[in-house]
């Protein structure tokens, strides 16, 4: 499958490529997205929530390295221009996304790779890294929020199937249904398993069928003020009005 391919190949990349500086710049505010035709860089920092470089397998190196060193310049993200073999160039696109779901996703991202202790506290793990976002495997119709792991005190790991909400989106009660629909999908799905295994960017060479699995569910409050474990795998998040 190419997307699995693709995964490899990035996971290559930053693994044997890009140096132990570049890769801390980089995981502030980027992670990899790989998909069938190319690798996503996805950007949470906090002028381009969630918008996507896509670039090609020649090219991730180069933009791996670029969206590092543009958060030296007083962690504002510039434009990172990619010049591509043709001569053309790529960058980010210059204007936020407006979706409120997607400001929620990227902070609660941010939180992720920051090891949020109140996160840590809520998912009972030691340890909580990012997996990544937006992961769906080709022919299928659901697309996994966010993915990530933790290790527990017990030195067992737990996998998380986050669905990310808004404060008007789906009641809490819909989106946990979706993510039972993700789990379904792809806990047992052998590609995926591959594909996760080989993902790019991991903290540890992982085996997902040893790991348990929990769905979770992060949902958007105006009233909130900070990150809140409201009942079992569900947490509010502040979201402005």
């Amino acid at each position: 499958m190419k997307v699995i391919e693709n995964a490899k190949f990035a996971k290559r990349i930053w693994d044997e490529k890009i140096d132990k500086k570049a890769k801390e710049k980089f995981r502030k505010c980027f992670h990899l997205r790989p998909t069938t035709d190319y690798i996503t860089i996805v950007s949470t920092h906090k002028e381009k929530y969630m918008n996507g470089l896509k670039v090609s397998k020649c090219n991730l190196e180069q933009g791996i390295v670029k969206c590092a060193e543009a958060l030296c310049n007083e962690e504002k993200l510039n434009e990172v221009n990619i010049k591509l073999r043709n001569g053309n160039t790529k960058s980010f696109p210059t204007t936020k996304r407006s979706n409120k779901e997607y400001t929620i996703q990227a902070k609660f991202i941010n939180e992720i790779v920051r090891q949020n202790v109140e996160l840590k506290k809520a998912f009972d793990v030691v340890n909580l890294h990012l997996i990544g976002s937006e992961i769906i495997l080709p022919g299928e119709e659901d697309k996994i929020d966010i993915l990530a792991y933790g290790s527990t005190n017990k030195n067992k790991y737990k996998l998380f199937f986050i669905e990310v909400k808004e404060a008007n989106g789906d009641k809490k009660e819909e989106a946990f249904k979706q993510v039972k629909r993700y789990m379904k999908t792809y806990i047992e799905n052998e590609n995926f398993i591959e594909f996760i295994n080989n993902y790019p960017m991991l903290e540890e060479n992982i085996d997902i069928t040893k790991f348990e699995y929990e769905g979770w569910v992060v949902k958007g409050n105006t009233n909130e003020t900070k990150i809140r474990y409201k009942d079992s795998h569900y947490i509010e998040v502040p979201q402005e009005v």
